[in-house]
């Protein structure tokens, strides 16, 4: 359970910026194909999401990897984290 609560702490910080920037890309993507979709807003969310995370958690919070160590999780496990998180919240617009 502390593992869980540790990764949504974590992810807490990528997931508004994450889907507001996915939204425009989403709505831009609909105006150039007339059509409205989520799956748009979906496949921006699986780029955007990690793109977030190395601009938040590499450049600018680098020393914040030591806090999540301490509470057990390690650079990879975050990374991969964040790839399967914003991969499950794409399947799910794309279904949608």
């Amino acid at each position: 359970m502390k593992f869980i609560l540790s990764i949504l702490i974590f992810f807490g910080k990528l997931f508004i910026p994450s889907i507001v920037i996915s939204i425009i890309v989403g709505f831009a993507g609909t105006m150039v194909t007339g059509s409205f979709s989520l799956k748009y807003i979906g496949l921006a969310f699986l780029f955007i999401c990690p793109l977030i995370h190395f601009f938040v958690y590499e450049l600018k919070n680098e020393k914040e990897y030591y806090f999540y160590y301490n509470m057990g999780l390690s650079k990879a496990t975050l990374w991969s984290s964040t790839f399967s998180i914003s991969l499950f919240i794409c399947i799910i617009l794309f279904l949608i």
